[in-house]
């Protein structure tokens, strides 16, 4: 069952994400791809702004290393205010994506990991 809905920012090409009940659909429309993160499997899940913010957090200890130059970026995030997803295994464990309002994405997936 779908919770919460959100697609990507107009230049995100296409993106879809979607909070199940129990877990998370990250849509990229131009591959036709989904990537599906079980609820579980979620470590930390945040709001990041884009640009030098990105390096900089890097060096207050906001954000890790890995963050930045081992993720999955599925649209422009890189340059927007966007959400940082951490899950707890595999291989790509970063995921970085920008829902229309990052705020309430981030805020709707908390509530359902409570």
């Amino acid at each position: 069952m779908r919770v919460y809905v959100s697609r990507g920012w107009k230049g995100s090409l296409g993106q879809e994400y979607r909070l199940c009940s129990d877990h998370i659909e990250l849509r990229f429309g131009l591959l036709l791809k989904t990537y599906t993160i079980p609820l579980t499997d979620v470590e930390r899940i945040q709001v990041v702004d884009g640009g030098l913010a990105l390096i900089t957090d890097v060096f207050r200890g906001a954000t890790s290393f890995m963050s930045i130059f081992w993720v999955l970026v599925l649209d422009t995030a890189a340059f927007r205010r966007h959400v940082l997803l951490e899950t707890r295994s595999g291989s790509l464990r970063f995921f970085r994506f920008t829902p229309e309002n990052p705020e309430a994405f981030v805020a709707a997936v908390e509530s359902a990991l409570s």
